[in-house]
């Protein structure tokens, strides 16, 4: 024992060293939740002005979506998440635009991550087009229009997307 009455630790008996606690600061998640809906808003549906609950049950669905990395990788992860989101808002809007009977629902419909036949079933189209090593999506493609991308150049048709 020392003077002030507690012992001395041996050597030996090192305190182990504690992982940081890591969050993600709030602004940061609000920051690719609000560039991600901004994309698919203007992509999707052509800036077509939603109620206030829409948006924001939309941007709900899209925060699970980035809350889903883990703090510790946040920072390294996080535009690579944004890249992979916004490239599948575009095979969701190249699959609509092939047909003009296809179409994407409200927001609301196509984040939640229940409907297998809205964002979440982009998902496949997308790991299918990586290990295709298909071309890249196009990085734009001009609202209003449509290209059926495997016919012929005088076959192609054109036509406008309808919301």
């Amino acid at each position: 024992m020392n003077n002030s009455g507690k012992t001395k630790r041996a050597a030996s008996e090192q305190p182990t060293k504690r992982k940081p606690i890591v969050r993600v600061h709030p602004a940061s998640i609000q920051l690719m939740v609000d560039t991600s809906w901004d994309f698919a808003h203007h992509h999707l549906w052509n800036d077509y002005p939603f109620e206030e609950e829409e948006i924001a049950k939309a941007k709900k669905y899209i925060r699970r979506y980035y809350r889903a990395i883990s703090p510790y990788r946040f920072t390294r992860v996080a535009n690579n998440r944004l890249r992979i989101f916004c490239e599948r808002v575009m095979l969701a809007k190249k699959y609509v635009l092939r047909f003009p009977y296809r179409y994407i629902p409200n927001p609301r419909t196509w984040f939640d991550p229940k409907n297998a036949k809205g964002f979440r079933g982009t998902k496949e189209w997308y790991e299918r087009g990586k290990v295709r090593n298909c071309k890249p999506i196009p990085s734009f493609i001009p609202p209003g229009t449509g290209i059926i991308p495997s016919l012929p150049n005088k076959e192609r048709f054109y036509y406008t997307h309808s919301a």
